[in-house]
């Protein structure tokens, strides 16, 4: 239902790269198993994506580390409304997506695509993936991996602020009738 909702919407525009409206970026080094705390930041690795997406967990029982160790480490905090999708190792041919409620941290095998404001908003560049996926920016299936520009030049419809803005309002309503429904 999303997906042709999506297309019905918004197949037959003019397209513009995906770096116009987001900015993309990727994740960083995954701290040691002993350098994770019992309470914290979340820590966003490729092997939650899947439960998070579904609902089946929440950022916070993901790793979770300290601010002090961060700072250590040198690590980026990732902002709620970034879109994480999977840029390397098998991740990349699962498909799952997923938007960030709170800051956390993330995992270099991600890419974090962050919308630009008064150009995009989270569902709909959440949209854009869910409808047209990432595995054609595969290039090697038996190493899959996309690079960050591969994601910057993926052509994705042309569509205003306030469309943009309707079809989350759609996508929103449309992700709470699949969790009355599970």
């Amino acid at each position: 239902m999303f997906k042709s909702q999506f297309i019905e919407q918004f197949g037959k525009r003019n397209t513009l790269p995906l770096r116009a409206i987001a900015s993309i970026s990727a994740g960083q080094s995954s701290p040691y198993d002993e350098e994770f705390s019992e309470s914290g930041i979340p820590f966003i690795k490729a092997g939650d994506l899947e439960g998070l997406k579904l609902n089946r967990r929440t950022e916070q029982d993901c790793h979770l580390i300290s601010e002090k160790m961060a700072v250590k480490k040198k690590l980026k905090l990732q902002k709620p409304g970034t879109v994480l999708v999977a840029k390397s190792g098998m991740s990349c041919l699962s498909g799952h997506i997923y938007a960030l409620k709170e800051s956390a941290y993330v995992v270099s095998h991600l890419a974090c695509i962050k919308p630009i404001d008064g150009k995009s908003t989270t569902e709909f560049i959440r949209g854009v993936f869910l409808t047209s996926g990432i595995t054609t920016l595969i290039k090697d299936p038996s190493y899959p991996s996309i690079q960050l520009t591969q994601f910057g030049d993926m052509e994705i419809p042309d569509v205003s602020l306030q469309e943009q803005l309707d079809f989350s309002s759609y996508l929103l309503q449309s992700d709470k009738s699949k969790l009355m429904v599970i």
